[in-house]
């Protein structure tokens, strides 16, 4: 049997699941955050690929720009590369 989940394709080629359950999604988003959060090099590409993640969830860009800030937490260096990242996701999106 085959099981059907209920996904959209944004225009940009980013499949989003919107068949989680709200307690599913948070954990997704949780243990997102905690990898990218874990990391202590090399974390420019992997905070980038969970921003993607957080948006194949289903988040809107505010809600990813808010758990990116989290990831960052207080580092200058984080905090400096959200901006960025969500004028990557918008160039993402709107494609």
């Amino acid at each position: 049997m085959q099981c059907k989940t209920a996904t959209t394709e944004l225009s940009s080629g980013i499949i989003v699941n919107r068949d989680l359950n709200k307690d599913d999604k948070q954990q997704k988003i949780s243990a997102i955050l905690s990898n990218i959060r874990s990391m202590k090099h090399s974390r420019h590409q992997a905070f980038f690929d969970a921003s993607i993640e957080l948006m194949k969830l289903g988040l809107s860009l505010p809600e990813v720009e808010k758990h990116c800030y989290e990831i960052a937490g207080s580092e200058t260096t984080m905090i400096n590369k959200v901006p960025s990242i969500i004028n990557s996701l918008k160039n993402i999106k709107g494609s």
